[in-house]
């Protein structure tokens, strides 16, 4: 750093320069600095460096590397990179899944095969769904769609919705999970018998739990989970939780806490995206003391 004289009173890191240097992807980032100190200083002086734009062509950075950028230059801020990376990884972790989905939706969507979605409990559904159909070309964008939801008073005049209601483009939203799995084991065969002679596709929609999807729809829906793998979020905090006699984590402070635990989550989505992609998102990985190093060393001491 002693060539930056624009940048000399900045309180950068110690041996933050060797360590930019000697990363392969961060080859050009000194010259960049010389060229823009003053887009660096407003980049490293920012609150929230892993939000902020860097100079240049760096602008287009990728996350795992401001990651490491962050960390060398920025190291106070590191927890709360980490912490965006695993949001938006985890947020978007069954993104493979929902577009292999969208295909097999495009592919096999038909008025004589149900889809049945599982999303979260806050999602829009009817635009999430309505996009999907239109992806799909089976829904216009100028056709309306109607959404039936199912509650429990429903269940004893569910033929008189059979009957009545469900003509046209039609949604059966699922919200109770008891009253999902009533309707799954006692109507749906009925359901599906009077679907298929329609002409336009049916819509089936779980919220929350997946504890209401049984036997009875397999081979007959064709399934669409958009709900984030909150199963791989559980898996690594009881693995960290596991270790932590040895790393002494109980102990330590909250922001390490939150720091080791997104180190893992980064660790596994880094690391083993494709055996994830390969076995889903409920596999238990054995994350060990190991494990944790390795993470540690990959991020923090790049």
């Amino acid at each position: 750093w002693s060539q930056l004289s624009d940048l000399e009173d900045l309180a950068l890191p110690p041996q933050s320069g060797s360590s930019t240097l000697v990363l392969r992807p961060f080859a050009g980032f000194k010259q960049e600095m010389l060229r823009s100190s003053g887009r660096f200083r407003e980049w490293y002086l920012s609150d929230s460096p892993e939000h902020a734009s860097l100079p240049g062509d760096w602008r287009q950075i990728d996350e795992t590397s401001m990651i490491a950028l962050v960390s060398i230059l920025r190291p106070d801020r590191l927890p709360q990179a980490l912490e965006q990376l695993v949001r938006k990884t985890l947020g978007l972790g069954s993104l493979s899944t929902i577009l292999n989905s969208d295909e097999a939706v495009k592919e096999q969507g038909d008025s004589k095969h149900p889809i049945f979605f599982i999303v979260n409990e806050d999602e829009d559904v009817e635009e999430l769904v309505r996009a999907t159909l239109q992806y799909a070309g089976l829904m216009p964008s100028g056709r309306k769609m109607r959404s039936i939801i199912l509650s429990d008073t429903d269940m004893d005049r569910l033929d008189i919705l059979l009957e009545e209601e469900l003509e046209g483009d039609h949604v059966v939203h699922l919200q109770d999970v008891q009253v999902a799995s009533r309707w799954l084991n006692l109507s749906f065969p009925l359901f599906l018998s009077r679907l298929r002679q329609g002409t336009l596709p049916c819509i089936l929609i779980l919220s929350g739990k997946r504890a209401a999807i049984t036997e009875v729809i397999s081979g007959t829906c064709l399934k669409v989970d958009r709900t984030a793998p909150r199963s791989l979020h559980s898996c690594l905090k009881m693995n960290v939780q596991a270790v932590g006699d040895k790393i002494d984590l109980e102990h330590s402070s909250p922001t390490s806490r939150k720091m080791m635990f997104a180190l893992c989550v980064f660790y596994a989505v880094i690391d083993f995206r494709k055996s994830f992609r390969e076995v889903g998102w409920n596999h238990r990985y054995s994350f060990g003391l190991d494990s944790l190093l390795v993470a540690c060393e990959l991020v923090s001491d790049v």
